[in-house]
C-alpha cells in the first residue's frame, strides 16, 4: 500500500506540474507575485526601522494571521450555512488538519526567525545585510524546493521546471552583479551569521511548501484558508518558543526580561509604541509599514495553498522568486 501511495503521489505531482494552467492557477500566481513583492518591501522597512525586535516580528506575523483568517472563516461559515441550509464545519475537520499544520507551522516558524534575524540591522534605517543580497539569498528556495520535491516524490523534474529555475537564478545572479553594494564598513560582527541564517532559511521554507502540497492532497475537504488558519496556531506557539530561545542565547536574560522585551517589540511593531530610552528603533515607522504590508501578506498566503494544489510545491518558490 505504501508503494501504491508513493506511485500515486508521484504521478499526481508529475501531472500537476505538466498539465495546462487553469484560470484559478493563473490568478493565484499573479496574486502570489504581487503580494510577495509588495509585502517583502514593506516588511524589509519594518526590519530596518526596528532591527532589534526581529524576534517580535516573527511572533506578530502568525498572530495577525490567526486572528484575520479565523474571522474570515467564522463570517464565511455563518453566511454559507444560512444561505445554503448546511451545517457549519465540525471540529473534527480542523483536528484532521492539525498533524499536518504542526509540521508546516514548525517549518514556517523556523523560516521566519531565520529571515527576520538575517534582515535585521544594527540601527534603525541601516540594514546589516543589503536588501538586495538578503532577497537574493531567500530566492535560493527555488532550486532547493525543486530538488526536495523531486527527491521526496521520486520523480524527475520536467524540462520546463528546470528551465524556469535556471532562468530565475540567472536573473538573480545578474541582479546581484548590478545592484550589490555592500562594503566592509557597513558590516557588523554578526554579518556572517546573518548571511548564513538567510541562506539556511530556504531549507525549512521548501519543506513547508512541500508539506502544504501533501496536506492539500490528503485533506481535500479542508479549504486553503482553513488550512492556513489552523497552521497559524502551532506556528504562533513555535514562534514564541523560538523568540524566547534566541533572546536567551543572545543575552542570557531572565524569563521576565525576555517577556518584557518581546512585549515591547510587539507593541512597537503593532501600535508604534516607543519604549523608554530606546533611540535605535523607529516604532512609528515600523508599525506603519507593518500594517501596510499585512493585506498583501494575507493575499499571498491564501494564494499559496491554491497554487500548490493546482501546480505543485515547486511553483510557489518559483513565482516568489520572480517577484
Amino acid at each position: 500500500h505504501q508503494d501504491d501511495d508513493k506511485q500515486m503521489s508521484s504521478a499526481s505531482s508529475t501531472t500537476t506540474s505538466s498539465s495546462p494552467w487553469p484560470l484559478e492557477a493563473i490568478l493565484a500566481a499573479g496574486i502570489l507575485c504581487l503580494g510577495t513583492a509588495t509585502s517583502q518591501i514593506f516588511f524589509q522597512h519594518v526590519s530596518n526601522a526596528a532591527p532589534k525586535y526581529f524576534y517580535s516580528l516573527a511572533v506578530v506575523s502568525p498572530l495577525s494571521g490567526l486572528i484575520c483568517y479565523s474571522i474570515i472563516i467564522r463570517v464565511g461559515t455563518v453566511w454559507f450555512s444560512n444561505n445554503n441550509n448546511k451545517a457549519p464545519r465540525t471540529l473534527e475537520v480542523y483536528q484532521s488538519a492539525m498533524p499536518y499544520c504542526i509540521r508546516i507551522g514548525a517549518c514556517f516558524a523556523v523560516t521566519n526567525i531565520l529571515t527576520d534575524f538575517g534582515k535585521s540591522g544594527g540601527a534603525a534605517g541601516v540594514p546589516d545585510v543589503s536588501t538586495v543580497l538578503s532577497l537574493v539569498l531567500q530566492k535560493l528556495v527555488v532550486p532547493v524546493s525543486l530538488v526536495l520535491e523531486s527527491a521526496l516524490e521520486r520523480h524527475r523534474p520536467t524540462t520546463w521546471e528546470i528551465s524556469g529555475v535556471l532562468a530565475v537564478m540567472l536573473g538573480i545572479v545578474s541582479t546581484v552583479q548590478v545592484y550589490h553594494r555592500d562594503t566592509d564598513a557597513e558590516r557588523s560582527s554578526l554579518y556572517g551569521m546573518k548571511v548564513f541564517c538567510l541562506l539556511m532559511s530556504s531549507l525549512p521554507l521548501a519543506l513547508g511548501f512541500y508539506l502544504v502540497g501533501v496536506a492539500r492532497r490528503k485533506l481535500p475537504e479542508v479549504s486553503g484558508i482553513e488550512l492556513w488558519a489552523v497552521l497559524c496556531v502551532p506556528e504562533f506557539f513555535f514562534s514564541i518558543f523560538l523568540a524566547f530561545l534566541t533572546q536567551f542565547m543572545k543575552h542570557r536574560h531572565s524569563f521576565v526580561e525576555i517577556c518584557t522585551n518581546i512585549w515591547n517589540g510587539m507593541a512597537c511593531i503593532l501600535v508604534g509604541s516607543q519604549p523608554d530610552g530606546e533611540m535605535d528603533v523607529n516604532c512609528k515607522e515600523a508599525a506603519r509599514f507593518f500594517w501596510f504590508g499585512i493585506p498583501f501578506g494575507f493575499a499571498l498566503n491564501l494564494a499559496i495553498p491554491v497554487l500548490v494544489n493546482l501546480k505543485g510545491s515547486t511553483s510557489v518558490p518559483l513565482f516568489r522568486a520572480l517577484a
